[in-house]
């Protein structure tokens, strides 16, 4: 997990690139246009790959994004990754982050592929919870 910053403020940050990871694909789209907000963006990513400090492009593109129209940024769409009151059973598995740097994770479903970071494009990790 993010070690950069305090527990509370490294958890906002883990979570903010876990919605990064998740909707990498629609940022693209959202700054398309705007050529600064896509290199913060590629500057993020650049980051995230290289294992450098996240903190700083992580909150410019949190910044760029709300600059582009989008109220909620990076942190509004973080809240209730994780629903209190879910339970899971001790044997199930999970996928997470491959470098363990978000808070991102997936659920194993019907499809046989092991899904893949789409900032690093590594497998994500198997995990028992």
């Amino acid at each position: 997990m993010v070690d950069e910053v305090g527990d509370d403020a490294g958890m906002r940050v883990a979570d903010g690139l876990a919605y990064v990871c998740g909707q990498l694909k629609v940022l693209r789209m959202d700054l398309s246009e705007d050529p600064g907000g896509m290199a913060v963006l590629q500057q993020l990513l650049t980051a995230a790959r290289e294992g450098g400090d996240i903190v700083g492009p992580l909150e410019a593109l949190h910044v760029a994004l709300q600059t582009a129209g989008d109220a909620m940024g990076v942190y509004g769409h973080t809240r209730g990754l994780r629903p209190a009151g879910v339970r899971r059973g001790p044997l199930e598995l999970i996928y997470r982050c491959p470098v363990s740097r978000c808070s991102r994770y997936w659920w194993p479903g019907a499809t046989a592929n092991r899904p893949r970071c789409a900032i690093t494009d590594q497998p994500l990790q198997r995990e028992r919870l």
